[in-house]
């Protein structure tokens, strides 16, 4: 069985909105639509006929960024409100697939968690031409040779990984 780390690249772009959103802590309950400030339903207006069918600690993670915005800078506010409208945009099936990816990454290990959150860091902190030149680079590769990179990353240290991503980006 694939360890969750392993699909990491596979995984990125679907936890990349999510992560954006935030990853706190999980709750069991959810948070019902009708019990949302009017600026948080406002914000979240576009979602009012999906929210039944987001899981519980979604639920609770976007209402919880809906009622704090305005406590963010206007850019970081503008960033939010462009995520959810990606969210939107998105197709049914797309969204079934993040949530799974969401509620896989809350069922790891925080020690897995905070491992995720800090390679997402390190990406988000490339030049987006260098992001952009990754992203390339990775759906240009067939199905086997992913999973070899997958391998080879998984077993490497984090001398080979500082390794290979120097050798990626000299090659860019």
């Amino acid at each position: 069985m694939m360890s969750p780390l392993h699909a990491l690249p596979r995984r990125l772009a679907a936890l990349l909105l999510l992560l954006l959103l935030g990853t706190g802590a999980a709750w069991a309950d959810g948070r019902d639509w009708n019990s949302l400030s009017p600026q948080a339903q406002a914000l979240l207006g576009g979602m009012k006929d999906q929210w039944s069918t987001l899981p519980p600690n979604m639920q609770e993670h976007m209402a919880d960024r809906a009622e704090h915005i305005q406590e963010l800078s206007p850019d970081e506010q503008q960033h939010v409100r462009e995520r959810l409208q990606r969210w939107q945009q998105l197709t049914p099936e797309r969204r079934q697939h993040v949530i799974q990816h969401f509620e896989e990454f809350q069922r790891l290990p925080p020690e897995q968690r905070e491992a995720i959150r800090k390679q997402f860091e390190a990406f988000r902190k490339l030049p987006p031409e260098q992001r952009r030149a990754m992203h390339e680079h990775w759906r240009s590769l067939s199905p086997a040779e992913r999973q070899a990179l997958r391998q080879r990353w998984q077993n490497a240290t984090p001398e080979d990984r500082a390794r290979m991503q120097s050798q990626f980006m000299q090659q860019q």
